[in-house]
């Protein structure tokens, strides 16, 4: 917006400023990847809403939609950049709003999710909440690491690799494991559920949300070097039938099982092969 209100009082050949015409293009092209960013902070923030009302007899489906709502999160997120780079409109107010937004989608969101399963598998409310807030202060380092590095990783077109697990990915993690959990109580017939309704798959993906959230939020405090998946797919440097195989996954499976599978082998990359080559200073992200 800062770059609109520049552009209409721009100075004249003798240095007076002076109003130009309102431009409604320029203007729609500078406010649409900003709007976008904006929808990843909303759907987190309609997450909250969704579970700040949970109890037992809510049953599954305040899960299920608020990990839609946090999977609609990562969707704002890698658009955002892309139309921004499109429309010629990238730069500082629009990645400070990028990383605020992140705070609401990938951190808090994600972190209340966590709370909430954590409870409804039967944990300690203190011990689900503060796997919650483990999660929370790992992603609000990770992402503050981030925004003081701020350099690219290769060369022009920006960082291919990130150092640590991306706050997305840490954000749909944890919204697939609640797609899980909704997916197999729902299978269940589980319209309220208690903890000895819990059997089976539906009570290993719950009562296990404590430790992945710990585990992914670890992850992403790391300096092991993750790749940055839809810039490699768009570029043609990471295999076509990944995207394929999630999407068949899916079908068969369901998409929390799929998406979990998915971004669980992604999250095995930085320990497995991130360490290998260590960036040099000043070039990672």
């Amino acid at each position: 917006m800062s770059e609109i209100v520049s552009e209409a009082l721009r100075p004249d050949a003798t240095g007076t400023a002076r109003r130009a015409r309102f431009d409604l293009g320029q203007a729609l092209r500078q406010a649409a990847p900003n709007a976008i960013t904006l929808g990843n902070a909303m759907c987190g923030f309609g997450a909250l809403v969704t579970l700040s009302g949970w109890n037992a007899e809510a049953g599954w489906w305040p899960i299920k939609l608020a990990s839609w709502l946090i999977l609609g999160a990562w969707v704002c997120d890698m658009l955002d950049g892309a139309v921004a780079r499109m429309t010629g409109t990238t730069g500082k107010f629009g990645a400070a709003l990028d990383s605020l937004c992140d705070v609401v989608g990938f951190g808090v969101a994600p972190a209340f999710l966590v709370g909430v399963l954590g409870v409804a598998a039967g944990w300690s409310p203190y011990f689900a909440w503060g796997a919650g807030a483990a999660l929370l202060a790992c992603v609000l380092i990770r992402l503050a690491r981030f925004d003081a590095e701020d350099v690219a990783d290769t060369g022009a077109g920006g960082h291919m690799f990130f150092r640590g697990f991306p706050s997305p990915a840490v954000g749909m993690t944890v919204a697939a494991t609640g797609l899980t959990f909704a997916q197999a109580a729902q299978e269940l017939g589980m319209g309220t559920f208690t903890r000895p309704e819990l059997t089976g798959l539906n009570l290993a993906v719950a009562s296990a949300i404590p430790f992945v959230a710990i585990v992914v939020g670890l992850l992403a405090v790391t300096t092991w070097r993750y790749p940055d998946l839809p810039k490699h797919y768009a570029r043609r440097t990471a295999p076509w039938w990944h995207p394929v195989v999630v999407l068949v996954a899916a079908i068969g499976l369901g998409p929390g099982p799929a998406l979990l599978g998915f971004f669980g082998l992604y999250a095995l990359t930085g320990p497995l092969f991130g360490r290998r080559r260590r960036p040099a200073p000043g070039r990672t992200a």
